[in-house]
């Protein structure tokens, strides 16, 4: 992102949180389940999951064309 809007150097976040209790999902690369997960987000809006956490590959520029072939083919 910093690229795109012309910052310095880019950023880097880290979060520390307790994992007891929480329900998470991890993609730990670009697959199918994520794909349905990223179309269905970006299709109807908000968040179209039961989890607390969701980790896993950004949608960003980058990826965003093969999630649009992905989306236009199903």
């Amino acid at each position: 992102m910093h690229e795109r809007y012309g910052g310095d150097a880019p950023y880097l976040y880290t979060f520390e949180f307790d994992e007891s209790g929480l329900s998470i999902v991890d993609y730990p690369e670009i697959s199918i389940e994520w794909l349905e997960m990223v179309k269905a987000n970006r299709l109807l809006g908000g968040m179209q999951h039961n989890h607390d956490v969701v980790m896993g590959p950004v949608a960003s520029d980058n990826t965003l064309r093969t999630v649009s072939l992905y989306v236009a083919r199903v």
